[in-house]
């Protein structure tokens, strides 16, 4: 699944755009801007998961995804 997939299932589990806005406190212009872009912001997705359970991982841009797992990698 794509982080849009995952957003869109936010987004059903919220009970649609302006729910989820409304929960997050940002207007549905800015939600249609992610869907268009195809990603969430790191902190947006952090406070997404918290309200939603769509972990904030499958949110992020896939290239942000791939640089955390690598810093990860180096840490363990």
């Amino acid at each position: 699944m794509t982080p849009l997939d995952h957003l869109n299932a936010a987004i059903a589990n919220a009970g649609g755009i302006f729910a989820f806005a409304r929960k997050l406190g940002i207007t549905h212009q800015a939600v249609y801007h992610w869907k268009r872009r195809g990603w969430v912001p790191l902190e947006r997705a952090v406070e997404i998961e918290q309200h939603f359970h769509v972990p904030a991982g499958s949110l992020i841009k896939p290239l942000l995804r791939e640089a955390l797992a690598r810093t990860a990698e180096g840490v363990l």
